[in-house]
Parts: structure tokens; C-alpha cells; sequence
């Protein structure tokens, strides 16, 4: 029985690995493409404040949202965002935010070893 909440760890710290993980996968693969947009408002989501940014690309305007939400309306409003996204898939457009991103793999892989260790006692 504990074996398969071990293994039901070891699969969520590899969802959360991928999920956080793809959009940066997908640039490694088919290359980056970047652009300025324009925070144009900010919604209130999961309490914090989350800002949509619209943007250019090639002649389409798009509008996207922060990866993560903030406290308070950050960045303000009118405010240029430096936005990245996998060549092709514009919609995984997003503010580069490397700690809070480095954070999540940090995360994910510490969650993994420890579920790793507990279910096969050879890690530490």
C-alpha cells in the first residue's frame, strides 16, 4: 500500500516536471521567438492578481497572461513585458520569470527524490 502512494509521488512530481517544463522543452526544440507586449489589465485569480498582456505577432494581435499571479497589479498598467514563446506556438507566449520557473524544477525533482528514496531506499 505504501509502495503506491510512493509511486503515486514519484507521478505527480513528474506531472508538475512536465507541465511546468513543456513550453521550455518546446523552445529548446523549435527554437524562441520573442516580442513586446503591453500589459492591458490585470484579472484577480486564485486571489493574486494575474496581468494580460497584449502583443503583435507577425500581423496577429494576441493577448495572453502572466505564468504567475501576483499580490498586487504587477507590472502596472501600460507597462512593456519582454514575451517569449516556442516558435509556432504563440500561445505559450509568456514573461520570462527564471526563478519562479527554476523553483518549480527545483521543486518537482527534490519531490521525486524523496518519493524515489521512500519507495526504493537507494537514493541517500
Amino acid at each position: 500500500m505504501l509502495d503506491a502512494i510512493f509511486i503515486l509521488g514519484i507521478a505527480a512530481g513528474l506531472y508538475v516536471l512536465v507541465r511546468v517544463g513543456w513550453p521550455d522543452f518546446l523552445r529548446l526544440v523549435k527554437g524562441t521567438r520573442r516580442a513586446f507586449g503591453t500589459v492591458s489589465s490585470h484579472v484577480l485569480e486564485d486571489g493574486g492578481f494575474m496581468a494580460v498582456i497584449s502583443f503583435e505577432d507577425g500581423s496577429i494581435r494576441r493577448e495572453t497572461r502572466a505564468a504567475f499571479n501576483s499580490a498586487v497589479p504587477d507590472p502596472p498598467l501600460g507597462a512593456k513585458v519582454l514575451l517569449q514563446w516556442p516558435a509556432g506556438y504563440p500561445q505559450l507566449a509568456r514573461p520570462r520569470a527564471p526563478f519562479k520557473t527554476g523553483v518549480f524544477y527545483v521543486f518537482a525533482c527534490l519531490w521525486i527524490a524523496l518519493f524515489y528514496d521512500l519507495l526504493t531506499g537507494k537514493l541517500l
